[in-house]
C-alpha cells in the first residue's frame, strides 16, 4: 500500500503541460489527429511510418509526431484515454523508443534512412547518438475530462516505470493533456445509460 500512496503522491505534484498541443475535434480518431496536427507547420509526423530492424520482430514506432522547441526536440507519443492496459502501452512504448534511440546505432541508422528522402537535415540529426536534454519524450492523453488529468493507478505505475527510465537515459518528459470538446463526454454518458438499459 505504501508504493501506491507514493506514487499517487509522486503523481499529484507531477506538472501536467496544458495547451502544449492543439485540440482534438468532436470523435476525431487517433490517426486523423496525429495526420492532421502532422500537416501543420513545425510538426514531423512519424505516426504510421514505422522503423524496420532486420533482427526485431516487428516494426518500431519511434513517435507520433515531433517538434522542435527552442532549446530540444518533443517526441510525442498520443492516445486517446481509456482503459489503464492501453494507457500503460503508451508509456512503454514513448520509454523504449527512447531506449533504442539512445542505445542503438542500428535503430539511429534505420530511422535515418526511413526519412532521408523527406528531410535530409532532419535524417542527419536523428542518425547522431542524442546529447543529454536534447529530447524530450511527451506523453499526449486525449480526454475530455474536466479538470486535471486523472488516471488509473496501474498507469500511474506505468508511468512513473517511465519516467525513471527516461531520466536514467538522459531524457526529459512530459505528461500532457489533449482537450477533447466536451460534447464528447455527453455522447459516452448517454451511450452508457442506454447500455445499462438492456440488463
Amino acid at each position: 500500500m505504501n508504493g501506491h500512496y507514493d506514487v499517487k503522491q509522486w503523481y499529484s505534484e507531477l506538472e501536467i503541460e496544458s495547451a502544449l498541443l492543439p485540440n482534438m475535434l468532436l470523435r476525431e480518431p487517433e490517426d486523423n489527429y496525429n495526420k492532421r496536427i502532422g500537416s501543420m507547420p513545425g510538426y514531423y509526423l512519424f505516426h504510421g511510418k514505422p522503423v524496420h530492424l532486420p533482427a526485431n520482430r516487428g516494426p518500431i514506432e519511434f513517435c507520433d509526431l515531433a517538434m522542435q522547441r527552442q532549446l530540444w526536440w518533443d517526441l510525442i507519443h498520443v492516445k486517446r484515454y481509456g482503459y489503464s492496459s492501453k494507457l500503460s502501452h503508451l508509456f512503454l512504448q514513448g520509454m523504449n523508443s527512447a531506449k533504442l534511440m539512445r542505445t542503438s546505432p542500428e535503430f539511429r541508422k534505420a530511422l535515418s534512412d526511413s526519412i532521408v528522402k523527406y528531410d535530409e537535415a532532419l535524417a542527419r540529426r536523428f542518425s547522431i547518438e542524442p546529447s543529454r536534454s536534447d529530447y524530450r519524450v511527451v506523453f499526449a492523453i486525449a480526454s475530455s475530462s474536466i479538470g486535471r488529468l486523472e488516471l488509473p493507478l496501474f498507469s500511474k505505475l506505468s508511468l512513473r516505470q517511465a519516467t525513471r527510465e527516461l531520466e536514467g537515459l538522459g531524457f526529459q518528459y512530459c505528461l500532457t493533456k489533449i482537450v477533447v470538446p466536451a460534447e464528447e463526454r455527453v455522447v459516452r454518458v448517454k451511450k452508457s445509460k442506454k447500455v445499462n438499459k438492456t440488463f
